[in-house]
């Protein structure tokens, strides 16, 4: 990010109590660059799920991105994004909108894929999502659609990660692609990578299960094709 300093207004970074120097380190970072990072730590931990809806509330910027902690930003991504929206003319301050970039998996081994998104243009992006066929990783969206974000955590239970995500789809008015790669996620490193067959088959199942009623209450049911 540091790297591409000079396209970012700001990185806003939510610590969720970590436990080893991490916090140090950002601490190090924001007295070098005081005007771009900008790091705070919850206090109590909050939880991976309630420490996403903490960030919802830090940027206050035009356009958001959301990057993890197994995730990293290709060098000259955010160029990229804003050299799209100023050759499209795209209302920035005021358009619902939503840029999609493909996605680079790399995993343990070193082998990669290399994920593409074009249908974003044509389809309905809710139901291509149900089919494993867009990801929001390297994502950018407007803040106005990021204001509409619901708060939807409940403790630490997994069954609302597809609530927070499809929160992107559900508020945008208008998708748009760019062919390019907009994140390197590095696979079988993270939290569910940790998971045993049973934990991992019960909470993708009850993801979904929160998900269809979800969708239901704010008038974008799923059909039977998507179920």
């Amino acid at each position: 990010l540091i790297a591409q300093k000079d396209y970012l207004y700001e990185i806003c970074i939510n610590d969720d109590c970590s436990t080893d120097n991490t916090f140090q380190i950002l601490q190090e970072y924001q007295r070098l660059y005081p005007n771009l990072v900008k790091p705070i730590q919850n206090n109590p931990n909050l939880g991976i799920f309630g420490n996403i809806e903490a960030s919802w509330k830090r940027p206050s910027g035009d356009i958001v991105t959301r990057l993890v902690g197994d995730d990293e930003s290709p060098k000259g991504y955010f160029k990229k994004i804003i050299d799209f929206i100023a050759t499209n003319n795209i209302d920035y301050k005021n358009e619902l909108f939503c840029i999609y970039c493909n996605h680079k998996q790399i995993n343990a081994d070193g082998r990669t894929i290399l994920y593409k998104y074009p249908l974003v243009k044509d389809h309905d992006v809710i139901k291509l999502h149900v089919r494993k066929l867009v990801s929001n990783r390297g994502a950018c969206y407007s803040k106005k659609v990021l204001d509409k974000f619901i708060p939807v955590s409940d403790g630490r239970s997994y069954k609302v990660e597809l609530l927070q995500e499809y929160q992107i789809h559900l508020f945008s008015d208008t998708s748009y692609y760019i062919n390019e790669t907009g994140n390197h996620y590095y696979a079988q490193i993270g939290v569910s990578s940790k998971m045993n067959k049973k934990e991992s088959k019960d909470s993708h199942i009850g993801t979904y299960e929160a998900l269809i009623p979800f969708l239901e209450k704010h008038g974008r049911p799923l059909d039977k094709k998507d179920l």
